[in-house]
């Protein structure tokens, strides 16, 4: 029969003493509650335009007339409602300064190819309309040099475009 040393007899009924005591002792209590946390966004309509040059090219100085087209492009939110007017120019009306400022070349803005509606710079001569899913908006501007004699030379105006929305 094999005997154990008294000191591992001891040492084991101690090892086996504390497995008892640290299982006997409870964990960390812990507490579940719950909650809502609101999460938003507020998303802002946006409209950012871009307007292409109109350029007549080269007219007959003895019975000025022409026609030209100019893209008016809009990248808007979605949804979003807008308006796109066109001012008078800088030379007291839509026409055309020479370089000297000395002579002019009278035009229009249309909305439409036919030239029945004017675009203007006031709501009744706005394009209106509301952004589609893509937010992508493709405008045609038609311009067109109403029938005059003119001096010849270069002529040029510069007409502000603006989008509200």
């Amino acid at each position: 029969m094999l005997t154990r040393p008294p000191s591992q007899s001891r040492f084991r009924a101690f090892a086996g003493l504390t497995a008892l005591a640290l299982a006997a002792v409870p964990g960390p209590v812990t507490a579940n509650t719950g909650g809502t946390m609101t999460v938003s966004a507020t998303v802002l309509p946006t409209c950012n335009l871009q307007a292409g040059a109109m350029a007549f090219g080269a007219l007959d100085s003895a019975r000025v007339t022409g026609a030209a087209q100019a893209p008016v492009t809009l990248e808007c939110t979605p949804g979003t409602a807008y308006a796109v007017t066109m001012d008078q120019g800088l030379h007291g009306g839509r026409r055309m300064a020479d370089e000297r400022g000395a002579a002019f070349l009278d035009y229009e803005i249309y909305q439409d190819a036919a030239g029945t509606m004017p675009w203007g710079a006031t709501a009744g001569g706005a394009v209106s309309g509301v952004a589609p899913r893509a937010g992508k908006v493709a405008l045609s501007a038609y311009g067109r040099v109403l029938g005059a004699t003119a001096t010849p030379g270069r002529y040029q105006d510069v007409v502000t475009v603006t989008v509200e929305f």
